[in-house]
């Protein structure tokens, strides 16, 4: 029989076993154990799944790693994004490491260290997106790799009361296609006349593209394209100010501080190019 004629209920169960099967390339089960309680009082039967001996010590990296062990061949060339504060993002690494997918993970500065060296001793070869804040407004945001240049860190605040969150939270929505426009307060470091090409990033709208000359013209500086593109190249907040919306007269991608390759990846993301649910 088909397996999509089978009753719902043996669907669900086949698919919980392929799932088993595929979790389990990465890691072995972990154990069940009575749970034996001081005392001799007789009391209730209790029994724990040890988790704690599971490679993340958390149940999300099975989630994880079943997804992406069923990625066609194009979609982990494509490689994979996604946002979390540790135990998932641990799990992505682990699959990536062991699937050799290309992933990158977005974590807030505020994410204890000892949950971002776990992700850095689980992945392989993967892109972090790294947030500052100055406890207000997102300040920055950056690609970083091993062909990349690091930002600069020094003097900016941390973020003790988690306030990057939702920036992470909405850079996870956008790379899940489910935001088209970011509501963050932003607080970027620039001169008058990059602070006015910076807010004119964000009027370009989702999935479209303008030139450096259209840029200009919207700050009233009509031959200032030049100019434009400089201040272009040096907007700090990447991605939730699209300067990979601009592109050069000609239609060619031009430069982008992130790579042309990550600018290509970003705006056929915005086209609905990437199957990243």
């Amino acid at each position: 029989m088909d397996r999509d004629q089978l009753p719902l209920d043996r669907r669900l169960r086949q698919e919980i076993l392929f799932a088993r099967e595929r979790v389990y390339r990465f890691a072995a089960p972990t154990p069940i154990e009575r749970l034996v309680l001081p005392g001799n009082e007789p009391g209730p039967e209790i029994w724990v799944k040890r988790e704690d001996l599971s490679p993340v010590k958390s149940y999300k990296w099975r989630g994880a790693c079943n997804c992406m062990a069923q990625l066609t061949p194009d979609q982990r060339e494509r490689g994979v994004v996604t946002a979390s504060a540790g135990n998932h993002a641990q799990g992505v690494a682990l699959a990536a490491k062991t699937l050799g997918i290309q992933a990158r993970i977005h974590m807030p500065r505020s994410t204890p260290k000892v949950k971002q060296n776990a992700v850095r001793q689980h992945g392989g070869d993967f892109v972090e997106i790294v947030l500052t804040g100055d406890g207000r407004a997102v300040t920055g945001c950056w690609m970083t790799g091993p062909d990349l240049r690091p930002p600069v860190l020094d003097g900016l605040a941390p973020d003790p009361d988690g306030s990057l969150d939702e920036a992470c939270r909405q850079l996870d929505e956008y790379f899940a296609g489910d935001r088209r426009a970011f509501e963050l307060p932003l607080a970027p470091h620039g001169t008058d006349f990059q602070l006015r090409v910076w807010a004119q990033l964000r009027t370009i709208p989702y999935g479209t593209t303008c030139t450096y000359a259209d840029v200009a013209r919207g700050i009233g500086a009509t031959n200032g394209f030049r100019a434009v593109g400089l201040a272009n190249g040096r907007n700090p907040i990447s991605i939730i100010v699209p300067c990979h919306r601009v592109i050069g007269a000609d239609g060619s991608l031009t430069g982008y501080g992130g790579g042309i390759e990550r600018k290509a990846f970003l705006l056929d993301l915005e086209a609905g190019g990437l199957p990243f649910r």
